[in-house]
């Protein structure tokens, strides 16, 4: 292997290092030109997957938008400066055709619901003080708002802000 591209093995993620290996060492590669290829497209799934905007990983979607929303409130100078309209639409979007357009099912909604409480948590104990977490809070409610109207009100499960104060009590 040339220099280069040990050079590159080394500067991506661990994760998908492990996963090359995995794959190597399973003999799902085979050391000729398919093989490569086959090695090529499984890099390409992977590294479009770890990006928010075009995963179909609930995990990752909730993770990109939780932490964009974090970067807004804590880079806010005013005390309710919003994300821009752009943002704000391609969050919603997402959110929008993930979980709720024509063919999808009610499990992208439980899904994207339980990683929010799951993920929530530890964004919202990350941040200093009360005031920036909950402009968090609300950012998030308005970011989620597709799952909230149409999977937990329903359903009569709480917004993020209830997942966060009723532990408290």
């Amino acid at each position: 292997m040339s220099q280069s591209c040990l050079t590159l093995f080394a500067s991506l993620p661990d994760e998908l290092q492990r996963l090359v290996v995995a794959a190597v060492k399973a003999r799902l590669v085979e050391a000729d030109r398919g093989g490569y290829r086959l090695l090529n497209k499984t890099f390409a799934e992977l590294l479009k997957d770890m990006d928010w905007e075009t995963s179909e990983n609930p995990f990752i979607i909730v993770k990109g938008i939780l932490t964009r929303c974090t970067e807004v409130v804590r880079l806010s100078t005013r005390k309710w400066e919003k994300m821009t309209t752009d943002e704000y639409a391609t969050i919603y979007n997402k959110i929008y055709t993930f979980t709720i357009q024509k063919g999808r099912s009610q499990r992208n909604q439980a899904a994207i619901y339980d990683q929010l409480g799951k993920q929530l948590q530890h964004f919202v104990k990350c941040l200093p003080d009360w005031g920036v977490r909950n402009r968090l809070l609300s950012l998030a409610t308005k970011c989620f708002s597709p799952v909230m109207r149409y999977h937990a009100k329903p359903r009569n499960l709480p917004t993020p802000e209830e997942m966060i104060f009723l532990p408290l009590f």
